[in-house]
């Protein structure tokens, strides 16, 4: 992921990598002042500005990056605010370093990791994340990415989350067995996965380019812009492609379950804040809804730590999760009578 410039999780480099300062010139065309070394990318601070980030590539992504080029070039020239890789002076949009390693230039872009807690920031994140998928809808064809979808995508939304359900159900006898306490909250979970298992095998989904790693990681916030659209920055589109995007939009609402502090209206204000730059249907509120229903922060926190060999510290980790889901649930059930009658009939 490409961090902030401005705000960067950054540690000083006090030597120049001349491999790669010598392709940054080369190439590129890039004067290297310094080098920043972050968690998973280096600033490139140049001498003639802007500045950028080299983000390494792995050899499974290459060819997506060339794939997604076209989607992201046309939303950036729609106005959105996109990490879109520098191409080389060849036309490269990748390139491989003397010693066998491949990465991508792209634009440091400004502001600082999006804030869920903050209700501007997450309200301006989901209407950008709205007309996002309303502008590839509208505008684009499909067929720059519909040859290789079968090649690079890593599950469609349905699949997805048909996939997680079933792993739900099959850890959950292992996860009673360590903590039973949980045991009288197997019914009402069941019926849960029961609804949505049905949900999705009768819900037929739209399609839009989607981002589909929508962690606030991912999203910058620019408070100096004045257009409310490009106060949301877009980076890190490793897993980009067309796909359902109720996907999208259930990856920021789950992201937000599990940092806020979620309060009744938190969760329909997101969604009718989305329909108002994209009109949702009754049948897309209610699977959103139903999808909402799934203990997503539960299942990942008790994933990594089964992962981990269940170690005593991480047990506290496991048990908060499920308090963040028994609150979910709460301010689902509170909120659900002012939800649906939102949708229309007139899109997805």
């Amino acid at each position: 992921m490409e961090e902030s410039f401005a705000r960067p999780q950054e540690q000083a480099v006090n030597f120049m990598d001349t491999q790669l300062a010598n392709v940054l010139g080369d190439v590129y065309g890039i004067t290297v002042q310094r080098f920043i070394k972050m968690k998973s990318v280096i600033g490139v601070v140049t001498q003639q500005g802007p500045h950028h980030i080299w983000k390494p590539v792995p050899q499974s992504v290459v060819r997506r990056v060339s794939l997604v080029y076209q989607p992201l070039l046309f939303l950036q020239q729609a106005g959105f605010r996109v990490a879109l890789p520098v191409t080389s002076r060849t036309g490269s949009l990748v390139m491989r370093l003397p010693n066998g390693s491949v990465g991508q230039l792209l634009p440091w872009l400004s502001g600082s990791h999006l804030n869920l807690a903050n209700r501007q920031q997450r309200l301006a994140a989901v209407a950008s994340l709205a007309a996002w998928h309303k502008a590839t809808v509208a505008s684009m064809p499909e067929t720059s990415l519909q040859s290789a979808n079968s090649n690079l995508q890593r599950g469609k939304f349905v699949t997805k989350f048909q996939f997680k359900i079933n792993l739900c159900a099959r850890l959950w006898p292992s996860i009673c067995s360590i903590f039973p306490q949980l045991q009288p909250y197997t019914s009402p979970l069941f019926k849960k996965l029961s609804d949505l298992t049905q949900g999705i095998a009768q819900w037929q989904g739209s399609m839009a380019f989607c981002h589909r790693d929508l962690a606030p990681h991912n999203l910058l916030w620019e408070e100096k812009d004045a257009e409310l659209q490009r106060k949301i920055g877009w980076i890190d589109f490793d897993l980009a492609d067309w796909d359902d995007p109720i996907g999208d939009l259930v990856q920021v609402m789950n992201h937000t379950v599990a940092l806020v502090a979620i309060r009744s209206g938190d969760l329909p204000e997101m969604v009718e804040t989305y329909a108002q730059n994209l009109p949702l249907s009754r049948e897309a509120i209610s699977m959103l809804w139903k999808a909402l229903h799934f203990p997503d922060v539960f299942l990942r926190t008790a994933v990594q730590w089964l992962g981990q060999g269940t170690p005593i510290e991480g047990r506290q980790r496991v048990q908060d999760a499920w308090e963040v889901e028994l609150g979910r649930w709460q301010v689902l059930t509170q909120d659900a009578a002012c939800v649906v009658p939102m949708g229309d009939n007139t899109t997805m």
